[in-house]
This record gives C-alpha cells, sequence and structure tokens, in this order.
C-alpha cells in the first residue's frame, strides 16, 4: 500500500541520515529514540518498536501521515489533541510519553506493551464469560478515565486494545483517532475497514463494525460513542463475530445504523441475561439508551453474578437472523439491562408500602421505580431521525443544556412537522430558555394539540396543563393545583416533578417549587435542569448564595451543563466579578464550541474584560453563523452592527441598525419582539437628543400596542415615560394609562410577582418631580419589591425615582447596585444612566471623590459618540462644575 511504502522510504532515508548521537552505531532515529523493529502499520500510520536513548526505555513509536500535521493550524490542533491524550495517567491506558516532529514528519512515543492485542486474541475463538467481562471492566474504567479528562477515543476495536504479559487490558491510541479531522474534511476523509486499513474515500471517520450509528453517520460525537464501541468489541468477544457484518464497509454501516444484532442468548445460550441486556444497551441506536458513562458500564459489569468459566465454543456456522430495530429498540435494551441488574430499586414514598405505577401510562421499566425524563418512552413520531433528535433533546435537557435540547427539538420538528410531542415541548418551554415569543409558543401548542392523538397519557395530561398556562387570561392557581394533580398521578416521574417546581416558581410559592425540585432530584439524581431551576426560584427571592451552590451543584451533576455555566455567569456579570466571566466563557466554548449562544457570552466576557471591538465583533458574527433558525439568524446579524454601535457610542448606526429591526418585526404580533427595535432606536434618538423623532417613534408603539399580545409590561413603562417627556402625555392621561395596565397585568400575575409591577408603572416612566413623589406614595402597597440580583433596569429606575424626588441619599444604594454589574452586551443604557445618576447623587451628599468617579466612567465609555451623547454631555458638565480633575 502506499502508505506502507511512504513510511518505509521515510526510514530508509533516516537510516542513511547522518549519525544523529555522537558515536552511535545504531541505523537509524527519529528524533531521539532509535528504530529498533517494525510492530505494524495502519491508517494512522506505522508503529515502531523503539529505544528513548535519552531515558533508555523501550518505547512504541508511532509516525504519523505527514498529512495528519501539515500547516499551522492542523500542526497546533495535533498537539493540542495529543497533549490532552497524554494527560491520562491510568493502568489500563497505555500512556503517551511525548509528541514530536522530525523532518516533517510528526510521532508520538507511547508506552511499549509487551503482550498482544483483543484481534490476536479472538483469534482463538471467543472468550469465556468471565474473561470476556474482564477485559470489558477494564477497558470501561480505562475510558471513564480518559472521559473524565476530556478525551474520546473515537476508534476502540479489538486491534486498540492491549493484553500485556499477565492479561492486563492497556487500551492503545487514545484521542488519536480525532487527529483525522486535522488531515481531510469529510468529503475526503479515510474510512477505515474492519481490518484497520486504509480503504477508498469516504464520509465518516472511524472503522466500520465498531463505530456508533451517529459516528457512521458524520454527526458530532461525545464518550457515549466509546460506549457503542466497547459494546460492539464485548459482543464479538462472547458471539465470536461482530455484531454488524456485510460484504462492504459500506454494507456494515448501513446494517449499524439500521439493523439489530441478534440476542447473545441466541447466538450464546450460557451467556446470563443481565450481561446481553447490558451488551445491548451499549449498542443502543440512540446515544440517549446507552449508559450515561462508562463508570456507570464498568459498574454495572462489577455488579454482574460471578460467572462459571466455559470453554471457548466456535463460532456458529449459519450466521444468526438479523432482526430490523423498531422505534422501541433502545428503550426495550434499558428495559431488559435495568430489570436484569435490578438497577432501579422500588422507590417507596410516604407509608410503609411502595408506590404503584399508573396503569395507565407504559413504565419504561419492568419494576416500579423512579423514572427519569430520558427514560420516558418514545413519542409516536413518522421519521427515526426526528426521534432521535426528540431523545437527544431530552437528554439535553437533563443535562441542563437548553440551548442544545432547543437545537434538536427544532431539528425534530423540520424532519416531521407533525410531530406533537415536540410541539408541545417548544410550548411548555419557560420564558427564558429561548427567545421564542408568547405567540410561538402558542403556534406550537397549536399543533401539539392537532395531533395530540400520537401523545402517551403522560403528554396527553401535560398537554393539558401547558393549554391551560398558555391560556389567554390563565388562572395561575388552576394551573397549579392541576400540575400538582399531574405529578400525584404519575408519583415517580422525575419530569412531573421538575414540571410542578416550575409552575410552583411561576406562581411565587418558591419554598414549595424548592420541595418539587427536591423530590426530581431525589427521583433522578442526574437531573441536572432540575439544579438550574432550583437556581432561578432562589435568585427570584434574592437568594444570591443558594442560587450559587445550586448552579454549583448542577455543575457537578453534569460537568457540561452549559445552561448552568451562562446562569452563574450572569451572576458574576450583575454582582461586578468581571475577572472570572472569560474563563467560564472559555469552559463553556470548549463544552459547545459551535453553540450560537457560546459565543454570545464569549462576546460578553470579552466586552467585560475590556478585549478589541474586532474580537467582539467576530464573536458576534459567529453566533450568526453557527445560528440554526432563520428568524434568530436575521436577528443576530442585525445585532452585529447594534451591538458594537451601542458599546462605542456610535448612535447614528445604533438608530439605523434599529430601523432594520424594525422592519423584519413588522409583521409580527408579539409586543417584545416590537418592543427591542423601538427601545434601541429609542436609546439612539434620545442620546443624540433627537425628541421629535423620538415622540413619533413613542406615539406610534402606543397606538399599536393594543393589537399586540401583551409580553413586556416594562416597555410600556418606557414608552409612557417617552411620551411623558415629549409633552404627549399629560399626568392624568399617565394615571389613567398606568391605572389601565395595573388592572390588567395584576390579574395575570401572582401576588408576589404583581409587586414588580410598580418599577415597571410607576418608576420606568418617572420624568419630573411630580411623578417620582407619585411613584413613592404608590410604593407601600408594592413592597417588598421582588428582588432583582440579575437586573439593572429596576435598580436604575428605583434610584433615579429617589433622585427625582429630592432624596440622593435613598438613591445610592440602588444606582450602586445597578452600576457595579460589568460592561456586557445588555443594559448598556441602564448602566451607564445608572453611573451619572449615580454622580449626581454622591455630589449631593457631599461625596466629591466618589461623584467624580462615576463622571469618569461615563465620559469613558460614551464621551466622544456619534453625533453626541445627552448622558455624558450631563456627566461632562457635573464634573467641570464640581472641578473633578482629568
Amino acid at each position: 500500500m502506499s502508505e506502507t511504502r511512504d513510511s518505509d522510504d521515510f526510514v530508509r532515508a533516516v537510516a542513511e541520515a547522518p549519525e544523529r548521537t555522537p558515536g552511535a552505531a545504531d541505523p537509524a532515529y527519529v528524533a531521539h529514540f532509535r528504530i529498533v523493529s517494525r510492530l505494524g502499520s495502519g491508517g494512522m500510520g506505522v508503529v515502531y518498536r523503539a529505544e528513548d536513548v535519552k531515558l533508555r526505555r523501550t518505547v512504541a513509536l508511532k509516525v504519523l501521515r505527514p498529512e495528519l500535521a501539515a500547516g499551522d493550524e492542523h500542526r497546533t490542533r495535533f498537539l493540542r489533541e495529543a497533549r490532552s491524550a497524554a494527560a491520562i495517567t491510568y493502568p489500563h491506558v497505555a500512556a503517551i510519553y511525548e509528541v514530536g516532529e522530525v523532518d516533517g514528519r510528526a510521532y508520538l512515543a507511547m508506552e511499549f506493551v509487551d503482550g498482544k492485542t483483543l484481534r490476536q486474541t479472538l483469534g482463538g475463538g471467543p472468550l469465556s464469560v468471565a474473561e470476556a467481562v474482564r477485559i470489558a471492566t477494564e477497558t470501561a474504567r480505562g475510558l471513564a478515565k480518559a472521559h473524565e479528562r476530556g478525551v474520546v477515543h473515537r476508534d476502540l476495536k479489538p486491534e486498540n486494545i492491549m493484553l500485556d504479559e499477565d492479561g492486563r487490558v492497556k487500551i492503545l491510541d487514545f484521542g488519536i483517532a480525532k487527529l483525522r479531522d486535522v488531515a481531510a474534511a469529510p468529503a475526503t476523509s479515510v474510512l477505515a475497514d474492519t481490518q484497520g486499513q486504509p480503504t477508498q474515500a469516504g464520509a465518516v471517520l472511524g472503522t466500520p463494525g465498531y463505530m456508533s450509528p451517529e459516528q457512521a453517520r458524520g454527526e458530532n460525537v461525545d464518550a457515549r460513542t466509546d460506549l457503542f464501541s466497547l459494546g460492539a468489541v464485548l459482543y464479538e468477544a462472547l458471539a465470536g463475530h461482530a455484531p454488524f457484518r456485510g460484504e462492504t464497509g459500506f454494507d456494515v454501516l448501513i446494517a449499524t445504523i439500521r439493523d439489530a444484532p441478534a440476542s447473545l442468548g441466541e447466538v450464546r445460550p450460557e451467556v446470563p441475561a443481565a450481561l446481553d441486556a447490558i451488551v445491548s444497551r451499549c449498542l443502543a441506536k440512540s446515544r440517549e439508551g446507552r449508559f450515561a458513562d462508562a463508570a456507570a458500564l464498568a459498574e454495572a459489569l462489577e455488579g454482574l453474578p460471578a460467572a462459571p468459566v466455559a470453554t471457548p465454543v466456535s463460532p456458529p456456522s449459519v450466521p444468526p437472523r438479523r432482526r430490523r430495530s423498531g422505534p422501541l429498540g433502545w428503550a426495550a435494551a434499558v428495559v431488559v439491562a435495568l430489570a436484569a441488574l435490578g438497577a432501579l430499586a422500588v422507590w417507596h414514598g410516604p407509608g410503609a408500602g411502595p408506590v404503584p405505577v399508573p396503569v395507565d401510562r407504559p413504565s419504561p421499566v419492568s419494576a416500579p421505580g423512579p423514572t427519569a425524563i430520558t427514560d420516558l418512552p418514545p413519542p409516536k413520531t413518522s421519521n427515526p431521525q426526528a426521534g432521535a433528535a426528540y431523545a437527544a433533546a431530552m437528554q439535553s435537557m437533563r443535562d441542563a443544556n437548553l440551548a442544545g435540547a432547543l437545537g434538536h427539538f427544532f431539528e425534530a420538528r423540520e424532519l416531521d412537522p407533525r410531530f406533537a410531542a415536540v410541539h408541545l415541548r417548544l410550548a411548555d418551554v419557560d420564558p427564558g430558555a429561548g427567545d421564542e415569543s408568547l405567540d410561538e409558543r402558542r403556534a406550537y401548542l397549536q399543533t401539539a394539540l392537532a395531533n395530540r392523538a400520537s401523545l402517551d397519557a403522560h403528554d396527553t395530561e401535560l398537554l393539558r396543563v401547558t393549554t391551560l398556562r398558555l391560556a389567554a387570561d390563565p388562572d395561575m392557581a388552576g394551573v397549579v393545583r392541576e400540575s400538582q394533580s399531574l405529578a400525584a398521578r404519575f408519583p415517580l416521574d422525575a419530569d412531573l416533578e421538575a414540571h410542578l417546581g416550575d409552575r410552583l416558581a411561576e406562581a411565587g410559592r418558591t419554598e414549595e417549587a424548592l420541595a418539587a425540585y427536591g423530590r426530581a432530584t431525589e427521583l433522578d439524581p442526574k437531573f441536572a435542569q432540575v439544579w438550574f431551576a432550583r437556581a432561578l426560584a432562589l435568585l427570584q427571592e434574592g437568594d444570591l448564595d443558594g442560587a450559587r451552590t445550586s448552579l454549583s451543584r448542577c455543575l457537578e451533576v453534569s460537568p457540561s451543563a452549559a445552561t448552568c455555566i451562562r446562569e452563574r455567569s450572569t451572576v458574576l456579570m450583575y454582582t461586578g466579578r468581571c475577572e472570572e466571566l472569560e474563563p467560564e466563557a472559555r469552559r463553556l466554548l470548549a463544552i459547545d464550541p459551535n453553540g450560537s449562544v457560546t459565543h454570545w457570552f464569549l462576546a460578553d466576557a470579552l466586552v467585560a474584560s475590556g478585549a478589541p471591538g474586532d474580537s467582539v465583533r467576530s464573536a458576534l458574527h459567529l453566533r450568526t453563523l453557527l445560528e440554526a433558525v432563520p428568524r434568530r439568524r436575521a436577528d443576530w446579524a442585525v445585532e452585529e452592527d447594534e451591538l458594537p454601535a451601542f458599546l462605542a457610542g456610535d448612535f447614528q448606526t445604533l438608530r439605523e441598525a434599529a430601523k432594520r429591526r424594525e422592519v423584519l418585526v413588522a409583521s409580527e404580533t408579539s409586543e417584545a419582539r416590537h418592543a427591542g427595535a423601538v427601545y434601541e432606536r429609542g436609546v439612539a434618538d434620545y442620546e443624540m437628543g433627537d425628541l421629535a423623532d423620538l415622540t413619533a417613534v413613542a406615539d406610534a408603539y402606543a397606538s399599536h400596542a393594543s393589537a399586540w399580545t401583551a409580553d413586556d409590561p416594562s416597555m410600556r413603562g418606557y414608552v409612557m415615560g417617552v411620551r411623558r417627556r415629549a409633552g404627549h402625555l399629560s399626568a392624568a392621561e399617565l394615571e389613567q394609562s398606568r391605572s389601565a395596565l395595573l388592572t390588567e397585568r395584576r390579574g395575570r400575575l401572582p401576588p408576589a410577582l404583581a409587586k414588580g409591577l410598580w418599577t415597571s408603572f410607576y418608576a420606568i416612566p418617572a420624568e419630573t418631580g411630580e411623578d417620582a413623589r407619585i411613584a413613592l406614595a404608590a410604593l407601600p402597597a408594592f413592597t417588598p419589591l421582588p428582588p432583582s440580583p440579575t437586573d439593572i433596569r429596576a435598580p436604575e429606575a428605583v434610584g433615579r425615582v429617589y433622585l427625582l424626588a429630592g432624596e440622593p441619599a435613598q438613591a445610592i444604594a440602588p444606582l450602586r447596585t445597578a452600576a457595579r454589574s460589568c460592561l456586557g452586551l445588555e443594559e448598556v443604557w441602564e448602566r451607564t444612566r445608572a453611573h451619572e445618576e449615580l454622580g449626581e447623587a454622591l455630589e449631593a451628599t457631599g461625596d466629591k471623590e466618589g461623584a467624580c468617579a462615576a463622571y469618569a466612567t461615563v465620559v469613558g465609555l460614551w464621551g466622544h459618540a456619534k453625533p453626541r451623547s445627552v448622558t455624558a454631555e450631563k456627566a461632562k458638565a457635573h464634573a467641570r462644575r464640581l472641578g473633578c480633575g482629568g
């Protein structure tokens, strides 16, 4: 083969070169490694037995194909991947000692294992059950250690599992399979056959027969792809042949994606049912159907009853009958595995006896036990790929990656537009999980209702509660009662306990919500999403310490919980811990490099750290490119101009971008969607001093708002304030509008949350001393105000009211709260105004130094605004009168 010839030519060239070590008589060197003999070759390169002349030890030296590390970018990536693998130190993983390059060829020096590969061992026929389980267990432990380091093997097969002289497992080539990505895009990737040799160009990377279905389809993979590969290896060790076979590599790939292998019990009757179930679970088509991680697999294998040692059996002469995998294939594997292992204990609620599983809903396990969201029976769909995307979304929800879950739900909806369960989940998603408007969620609900015949009992009941929740005038107390009833009907369902917690938190019943979240995590200790929800509930109460603890617990349960990382970043930002933001954003980037939201948070962190504007724009541009939803992508494209302009005080550009956004949302009925465009344009008008345009925009908004879905109450207050400032709204008219809005909104909110309407309809629209005094007179009826630890608008508005009312000492605390947050991409205006207003309050109370510092912050931000900044001009004027230096 050409690869072998190239490698041999390279070794001959080294042999003919001048000796590298003075006085050495050895025929060939690669760097400081003396070639002793050739051990073998494969798709990655040639492996030699060599001596490290510096450390005097024997190594396995793998010399890689030139294209695997060609070019600066490829070389950097190669070194990064190899060094990640080199960080793994574990008895069952062959260590990587050194990574380097010589004469244009990259090499890796690895631990030399004196023994034979599992492939060579299997040449003698199937293994005994006990031996196969031992090897699989040691391999799983090695995988678990590597996965902890963030390294996925991607090409686990019998050739890469060595057995040393004592029979102990050593996994070879960790992290090396990914290097094939360096050499080629999918269209030109090397497709290895089942013998590990390169074949013709294909569209996937790995070894047919061992790669997972998602790997075979060319999708992104995670650690669970290694579990599938290990399942295939274990199956072969027991059955004497690979689980997926065909005449060509392509046939094998199709079988991997489509077919279920024969049960091990059919092929080899002495294989215990529990072991058969474990292998079936590893070979689940969907990664969500497999074990959560390699440690869990190892524990399951170690928990098997001791098996008698059986003599190897010969492979059957007739291939076993293949079965086509149906839509419940992976769930059935989980059922068998959990039933056989007794992995889920009977759940006991209050009282002495077990709580029965409701008979009208299929249970994912054969005995009563807690049910995780990923254990729910797969919903009906006409498209298996849509079903797989739905399952991936549910796993993402469990892992607290809401952006990932939404992406998978959207993918499933595209594949099956009538997929009722998907539309139900999109309708039920909480505000803040995505930017779906109330109208969009109601549209999802209508599709779910139209196709509800395909829903099971669990989702049918959830649909009923969601319908009540999204009604035009929802009865929140009734929604909570129905959610409580639903959770009681399915008492072992972690999903419905979490859903109840969300409804209780939505109703302001935080203590009860926390209790429901506690029950959900008892039912499913790995339900990371619940810890995120718990953090939000605690933030609603102003408990920052409790929220931080919950977010940390979330990340302990699921280190890849992107949603919890983002929320923790938000808490850091609003509490002024700016130096911690970029490391958090980088962590998120490592977990979800292709997520559009990831790059938004990176841009936010870059702004907070004072990074150059070009890097912020690049992050925003990547956010646009990576967004899959067209409507959002159009929004993000506008924000690429809008947000940097806002930060730089380029108000002319900001206004033009806001006008483009107005065109985008012109045909929409969500008030929140219109509010964003009007708010940005209004800020630009205000800062440029163009009150005529500002007033025209506010009047137009006021005249249309009654036709839109009211989902942004604070915007109404902002518009009332603009019209009041322009003289288009008298004090009497302001009070009339406010009373109508309060009457409308109070009936829709629980009492605790309704208190926040004071900020929206009294504080935000206050423009005069009279307005401020009226607001303060009304304040006792709304106290205590809801805590707002991650909100700048509320404390800025409260501080401004006290300042306008002539009570500067009372204004300082809320204004400091608003001003202390890191400068990011959101609420730039409120933060800048808060600094200017804080300067006025400090000046009025005699704190010249503090006032000058606050004014300097404003001037530093917008002192060179284009064409001008009213807020910066006010700060400059105050600073001059006060005699501030600089």
